[in-house]
């Protein structure tokens, strides 16, 4: 029987040095076309779309470092690759001199066996083991009609933090937006969890 847990990469970003926008966009794959706009701090930009499935974004010509490249890879994205091509990638990454600068694991529990509720009433009879300083916790609520909650976000630890931890309860609503499969009553769980750095001799 096919688990109800699904385990993939959320978001990868990384930057390389001896290299040119063409030649990382190949490497990447796919229609890539330049943007009007410059991309977190680099003048020149690009951009790839692929439908609802996720953004791409390249940025290059800094003054600070003309050949250095950022990329950020959204989870649409980067969900479709496989874990080959996503060897593939970082060990191009690698070979260009670059880090990785964050990459973020998603765990989708698509029954919603485990749902934001029963986490923060573990956290609260002192059953969570975490490093974290502090928990947040943040309630979405429609504003109109009847005001029913549409998620749930729990936050372990702080952008600053090394590593973050996100719980997330989707609603039915979303998950009809971004075409994901839904637990029977309509709502499925994430947790997200990113490093802040990876070390750049990553991957081996």
């Amino acid at each position: 029987m096919d688990s109800a847990f699904t385990l993939s990469i959320d978001w990868l970003a990384f930057t390389v040095l001896a290299s040119n926008p063409q030649e990382t966009m190949k490497a990447l794959g796919g229609d890539w076309n330049r943007a009007k706009g410059g991309f977190r701090g680099y003048p020149l930009s690009w951009v790839k779309t692929d439908g609802l499935r996720g953004v791409g974004k390249l940025g290059t010509n800094a003054p600070r470092r003309p050949n250095e490249i950022h990329v950020d890879l959204s989870g649409g994205l980067v969900a479709a690759l496989t874990l080959d091509q996503i060897r593939v990638l970082l060990k191009w990454v690698h070979a260009q001199q670059g880090h990785v600068t964050r990459i973020d694991c998603a765990l989708d529990d698509r029954a919603a066996a485990v749902s934001v509720s029963t986490v923060r009433d573990a956290v609260s009879a002192g059953q969570c083991v975490t490093r974290a300083a502090q928990v947040r916790h943040i309630v979405s609520n429609l504003t109109h009609g009847d005001g029913a909650t549409t998620g749930e976000t729990m936050y372990f630890g702080s952008p600053q933090s090394q590593t973050l931890l996100r719980t997330v309860s989707n609603s039915r609503v979303r998950n009809r937006r971004i075409g994901r499969s839904m637990a029977p009553g309509g709502n499925w769980n994430s947790r997200r969890i990113g490093p802040n750095s990876v070390p750049a001799h990553w991957p081996p």
